[in-house]
């Protein structure tokens, strides 16, 4: 992230932090040097300091001061969904802060023997076999299933503010031609949709938690000081 360079400089020390101590973490620190928002929102940068903030919260302005950011920040993420989805396996869940209100996991015979998706199969060959329909129908399950379960937890605990998705391309367009739609139209204000940046795997309970993980966690890091590098 970012085109200052700062990747390739010597990390002098190091400070992984959850979202609670986000504030604490970031007075540290400020108290090296003032810093300001990339343009991809998730990262402040100041000379010799960076500070990686925690994906849950909301992204900053470019060129935001990470006082004024940490100003306007809520007492914590709130209501939020992530949600993995890939042929034949679904994981979501639902969180208040760090509070998990509803989580599920389900897997679906939808991939043939060689690990061609059935969706992607069916464009070559094979609409005429049992197993093609079987691997098909499940296919169109799991999407319904998936909705139906955002739609009820929707109902029970109201939209979250945001939705941590990860969902093949082939594959999202999908979500809208099955009955029922999402509960949430594309583009809408909320849930507000956010690509989940990481290399997911297959999708499971423990895939889930693991993601979420990936997204309560910041960073800090103090470079060697300019002048000191290459002494």
């Amino acid at each position: 992230m970012g085109g200052d360079g700062a990747e390739e400089r010597e990390v002098e020390r190091e400070l992984r932090f959850g979202w609670p101590e986000t504030h604490e973490a970031a007075a540290e620190a400020l108290a090296s040097a003032e810093l300001r928002a990339e343009a991809s929102g998730r990262r402040f940068v100041g000379l010799d300091v960076e500070v990686r903030v925690p994906l849950l919260w909301p992204k900053a302005e470019e060129g935001e001061d990470l006082r004024h950011w940490l100003g306007r920040l809520p007492h914590g993420p709130g209501l939020h969904a992530i949600v993995l989805v890939q042929a034949g396996a679904t994981a979501l869940g639902l969180w208040e802060d760090d509070d998990v209100l509803a989580h599920k996991a389900e897997k679906f015979y939808v991939v043939r023997g060689k690990g061609r998706a059935q969706p992607t199969h069916l464009k070559t060959r094979g609409k005429s076999r049992y197993g093609s329909r079987l691997r098909l129908q499940n296919f169109q399950r799991q999407l319904a299933e998936l909705n139906l379960r955002l739609a009820a937890w929707w109902e029970e605990f109201g939209p979250p503010e945001t939705l941590f998705l990860s969902c093949p391309k082939r594959i999202y367009p999908e979500l809208w031609r099955r009955e029922p739609k999402p509960p949430f139209e594309r583009g809408a204000a909320r849930p507000m949709v956010r690509k989940i940046p990481l290399d997911v795997r297959v999708p499971t309970y423990e895939e889930l938690l693991r993601v979420r993980r990936f997204l309560t966690r910041g960073r800090v890091r103090w470079f060697v000081p300019h002048e000191q590098e290459g002494g």
